[in-house]
């Protein structure tokens, strides 16, 4: 689950970075994006494991 979230975060991040000026998403939608994928990250390297709830907070 937690791979599919920071893939989903990678291709938004993608789109708007291609899309420049004209993206939609705010200043703070790409900063929590950003956000999303290093706490994956973390959590990959800490070998934490997760649980859904863990990611409902994020939503």
């Amino acid at each position: 689950m937690i791979n599919n979230t920071k893939k989903i975060a990678e291709i938004q991040l993608n789109k708007h970075r291609l899309e420049g000026p004209t993206s939609k998403l705010s200043i703070l939608e790409v900063a929590q994006l950003m956000d999303m994928i290093r706490t994956s990250d973390q959590m990959k390297q800490s070998g934490h494991s997760h649980s859904i709830f863990h990611s409902i907070a994020y939503n």
